[in-house]
């Protein structure tokens, strides 16, 4: 397999699908606090739980490192459920 061959998820700014380098699927806020290529570091504030997808894509190797929250996978993008009132 090439790196030509793995399905790409993300979406380019200004494209069909794009929702932005991070977003909620339900109302609260989210601040992308830091960003590397093997760290990503938001600070959530949501009134309920939700899922924040980040523009990146999901694999299986992608885990938290700190806060109470579960990675998985949202149409193939990056996601983490995200309990009410916390900071992820």
């Amino acid at each position: 397999m090439s790196t030509t061959d793995i399905p790409t998820m993300a979406h380019g700014f200004n494209r069909p699908g794009y929702h932005g380098e991070q977003y909620l699927l339900s109302p609260g806020s989210v601040r992308l606090s830091e960003w590397t290529p093997n760290s990503l570091s938001y600070q959530v504030d949501v009134p309920e739980p939700t899922m924040l997808v980040i523009n990146q894509n999901y694999y299986l190797s992608w885990e938290m490192v700190q806060g109470r929250a579960e990675v998985s996978s949202w149409e193939g993008l990056l996601a983490v459920s995200v309990p009410a009132a916390v900071s992820a």
